[in-house]
């Protein structure tokens, strides 16, 4: 019996393959290369493999997360994952889209899971959630030295049910003063 294998599964190893093969023009492609570590990225965030993900993630690598005040370093993105799969342990993503110029590359993502954890003050709550993002990474020699990373944080926390509320406005000074 053959096994079957998903599209996370096949897609990969049908690049590094082709990739890899004799006389193809990919083989000496620095983009079709660098596309691969992106897949491998990814498949590395989808099977929570922490290990895979420091492997291509230097020390002095620059990870930001669009909406966070400080870049992050690999080991606080790792703290980061970590409670993020607590929560969403089926995590996937799905690439729609894959554009490489030189050491850059820009992905069209979409992320689904199930709430079967505390996510930033949400208790679990079984919800089925999908949001959108887009990423930019630079990889250079095999290492992803930047990653931008901007995904729709405020759908997710609709999906949730968490909503957004004004900080309390700050009181007005009594007249005369």
């Amino acid at each position: 019996m053959i096994p079957r294998l998903s599209a996370h599964t096949l897609l990969p190893l049908l690049a590094f393959a082709l990739m890899l093969a004799p006389g193809s023009a990919r083989a000496a492609d620095p983009e079709a290369a660098n596309k691969q570590i992106l897949w491998e990225v990814f498949t590395a965030l989808d099977r929570q493999n922490d290990g895979r993900l420091r492997e291509l993630l230097p020390e002095e690598a620059n990870i930001q997360i669009v909406g966070m005040p400080e870049p992050l370093r690999p080991a606080e993105l790792m703290v980061f994952l970590k409670d993020y799969w607590k929560a969403f342990p089926d995590a996937t993503h799905t690439l729609h889209l894959i554009l490489a110029e030189g050491d850059w590359l820009a992905v069209r993502v979409t992320c689904e899971g199930t709430q079967r954890g505390d996510y930033e003050g949400a208790p679990a709550s079984g919800r089925h959630i999908a949001y959108a993002g887009v990423h930019f990474l630079r990889i250079e020699k095999g290492l992803i030295r930047e990653w931008w990373c901007l995904e729709d944080n405020l759908g997710l926390r609709q999906q949730l049910g968490l909503r957004l509320a004004p900080a309390k406005a700050p009181e007005e000074p009594p007249k005369g003063r």
